[in-house]
């Protein structure tokens, strides 16, 4: 159990890490090779991961539970920025900013276009957190796939699932609906339902170290030649990024089992707060590294002061918004 537990602390971290890095990067308009993607999409497949083998033994309360650890936060943010926004008085305020924040509906257009620009719109500081829909979506699919047809069809079929899934996430990309993110935290839910109790083998590791890097070819040749079209961007950017994450997972599992050192790390108290503040910092850091709390790039502020700036004020709010979000 702590061997399990230190890969998934591991992965929380360094996705958080990557999140942010990547972010900056971005604004500062050095190419990040979609890495925040790669970390978006290994983070949702330790989701996934963690649920697997675990029951629910009342439907309403596990929901309830995750609305008060995901959505709580993200509200109790949401209802600053909205404060500070109609206060400052100069920003072209919609309440249906506040509306789809409410209801978790800004990432509707992350997933799919829709009449009324439902999700087409997001309060200042808060565009990063479509994963939110994403990931309650996920959760809500939990609920209805624990202990259904369809678990019992995936435990006893597997590969016939996995091309079930591909063929679907083909198949939804030519009517412009991404379903990567769904993809795959379920295939995280399964791969813990089917895994092993033995320790990673070498030539598994192998194997998909050589997947991957075949994935990720296949994916920077064809972007040359259809990048923007919807197969490419709904599904090649989508699965090659879901496949470097799985590829994240098992080796960061596999250095786990050789080293005894690196699961001894996750037990310290340094480690164990780094931990409980990933989510609470993911909300936090997109404000003070970009908008609306960011210096503006005409301040005599340099890029290493600004960071410094920023990283200190993201994890002092993100503190606080832990600390709220708790009571």
């Amino acid at each position: 159990m702590h061997q399990f537990k230190s890969e998934i602390s591991y992965i929380r971290v360094f996705s958080m890490m990557a999140v942010i890095i990547a972010h900056y990067l971005a604004w500062r308009n050095v190419y990040t090779f979609q890495i925040e993607t790669i970390a978006v999409s290994a983070f949702l497949f330790i989701s996934g991961y963690l649920y697997g083998n675990k029951s629910i033994e009342n439907r309403k309360v596990w929901i309830k539970n995750r609305i008060k650890r995901v959505l709580v936060p993200f509200w109790i943010l949401a209802a600053v920025l909205s404060i500070y926004l109609i206060v400052k008085g100069n920003y072209q305020f919609a309440l249906r900013q506040i509306i789809e924040s409410f209801f978790n509906l800004q990432g509707i257009h992350s997933i799919i276009s829709i009449p009324f620009a439902l999700g087409n719109g997001h309060l200042s500081g808060l565009s990063h957190c479509w994963f939110l829909t994403v990931i309650m979506l996920c959760y809500i699919g939990i609920i209805f796939l624990k202990d259904s047809r369809v678990e019992k069809f995936g435990d006893n079929h597997p590969v016939m699932l996995l091309l079930l899934s591909i063929f679907l996430h083909i198949a939804f990309c030519f009517i412009n609906v991404a379903i990567g993110c769904f993809v795959i935290f379920f295939i995280g839910y399964f791969y813990r339902r089917l895994e092993s109790t033995k320790k990673t083998s070498n030539s598994f590791f192998a194997l998909i170290t050589f997947a991957m890097l075949v994935v990720v070819s296949i994916r920077i040749v064809l972007k040359k030649y259809i990048d923007g079209e919807c197969f490419y961007d709904f599904f090649i950017a989508s699965f090659s990024s879901n496949i470097c994450a799985i590829w994240c997972f098992i080796l960061v599992k596999w250095i786990c089992e050789k080293s005894s050192l690196l699961a001894a790390i996750t037990a310290k108290k340094s480690w164990k707060w780094m931990d409980n503040m990933t989510y609470p910092l993911y909300l936090t850091h997109y404000m003070f590294l970009k908008e609306p709390f960011a210096p503006p790039p005409s301040t005599q502020m340099n890029i290493c002061s600004s960071v410094v700036f920023g990283c200190i004020l993201s994890i002092v709010s993100a503190m606080i918004l832990n600390t709220i979000a708790k009571r």
